[in-house]
Parts: structure tokens; C-alpha cells; sequence
């Protein structure tokens, strides 16, 4: 699962005021993009980290368990940030009420990969 440091920064600039931010912890990815626009993850065909070559399989419909802080386990009263992404993420009709943040990728072929590899993506 990839998503991008761009939209995080988004969905934290659209969270209700005095809610807090939420970190990419509560999103849980295997990656993170940096260096690109808000949801350019969406439109990636493929992506390239070190030696392996990921195809992008669907976007990730998100739970509630994007409510949960990883670090202290409590849950946000307020349903956030699955609330906001829900007023504007809703964009696969077959995930119903679940929004999209980030996209799901399998590897085509084994091989080494660290943290700071650059990430390469085709459309």
C-alpha cells in the first residue's frame, strides 16, 4: 500500500478545525510518496523501488480502523479522519460509503528494496 506525503497534507488541510492532524501511522502503508501533488498515487500504472517492479491493483478503501491511533489506541470521537475523507473520497462506487486513500500495488517480481529508494512511477 503507497500513498503520498501530498495527500496527507490534504486531508489534514480539509479536517474540521481543533481536530488534531493525523499522521500516516493511522493509514498504515508499506510506502510513502513524497515530491508529487495530492492523489497523484491514483493515476500510477506501476511504480519502481530499487529492483522491483509493483502494478497497481486497486485504489484503498478505507475503515475505521483509519479512526484508531496507532499509538495510544483510541479511538477518535468524531469518526476523523474517515468523516472528511468521506465528504470527498467517495470515488469508487463499488466501495459504497468507504473513501479512497492510497492504492494497493503487488509486486511483479522479488528483489531488494530500502528505505530512501527513490520511487519511480508510469501512467
Amino acid at each position: 500500500m503507497l500513498i503520498s506525503e501530498g495527500s496527507l497534507a490534504d486531508v489534514n488541510k480539509k479536517l474540521p478545525s481543533g481536530v488534531s492532524k493525523v499522521t500516516m501511522d493511522q493509514f498504515r502503508p508499506n510506502f510513502v510518496a513524497s515530491g508529487c501533488d495530492a492523489f497523484d498515487e491514483d493515476s500510477w500504472k506501476d511504480v519502481y523501488i530499487g529492483g522491483v517492479k509493483y502494478t497497481n491493483i486497486k485504489k484503498c478503501d478505507r475503515c475505521i480502523l483509519t479512526t484508531v491511533n496507532p499509538k495510544t489506541g483510541t479511538k477518535h470521537p468524531d469518526m476523523e479522519p474517515l468523516k472528511t475523507l468521506r465528504s470527498y473520497r467517495l470515488i469508487v462506487p463499488e466501495f459504497d460509503q468507504a473513501p479512497c486513500f492510497g492504492v494497493n500495488f503487488v509486486a511483479d517480481w522479488t528483489g531488494n528494496i530500502h528505505v530512501g529508494d527513490e520511487i519511480l512511477a508510469t501512467k
